[in-house]
């Protein structure tokens, strides 16, 4: 996953047909000079699909419980827990930007803890799973959480900027997986 299948790796490979990419993401190899060479490129998109949505769901159940600051705060034999303000997940807004299989999977656990699931996504329309946003904007606008799940490319790239930054509510948080 972390090789970097250039044009100058693919030129130094001769004999290389095929590229698999363990993972979700193919930012990593380029996909132009690849298939101008005859090489079929594919990744494993659905191995990691349920381990990304519970490992963004975990750091969104830290964030209003203040998990790593008190394990911190522990671990230097302090008790600060009256300190620690928590608010609990019933009940505030999830939004999703990208409702592809990791962006859906993580709605489902989203709703099962009581969140209200809003999402934003060039190709989706419906869902069970998400209320649908016309816009990236009205998404992160209406969020106390916004999770990415968008794929690495030049259309997504710097997605989350300083202009998008001013649509976040006070005290929203980003979860990039």
């Amino acid at each position: 996953s972390k090789t970097k299948v250039t044009k100058e790796y693919i030129d130094a490979s001769p004999k290389l047909k095929f590229v698999i990419r363990g993972g979700v993401g193919l930012d990593n190899v380029d996909l132009v000079y690849a298939r101008e060479k005859g090489i079929r490129v594919e990744n494993t998109a659905e191995a990691s699909t349920v381990a990304v949505a519970e490992l963004a769901f975990a750091m969104i159940i830290a964030l209003p419980n203040h998990i790593a600051r008190a394990d911190r705060s522990m671990r230097e034999k302090q008790w600060i827990k009256k300190e620690l303000k928590r608010s609990e997940l019933m009940g505030k807004t999830l939004g999703i930007l990208g409702l592809g299989r990791i962006g859906l999977a993580l709605a489902v656990r989203a709703r099962a803890f009581g969140m209200r699931v809003i999402g934003w996504h060039p190709d989706v329309f419906f869902t069970d799973f998400a209320e649908i946003n016309e816009s990236m904007e009205d998404t992160i606008k209406q969020s106390d959480y916004i999770s990415l799940h968008m794929p690495l490319l030049p259309a997504t790239k710097g997605v989350i900027n300083k202009d998008s930054l001013a649509w976040f509510k006070d005290g929203a948080y980003l979860v990039n997986t």
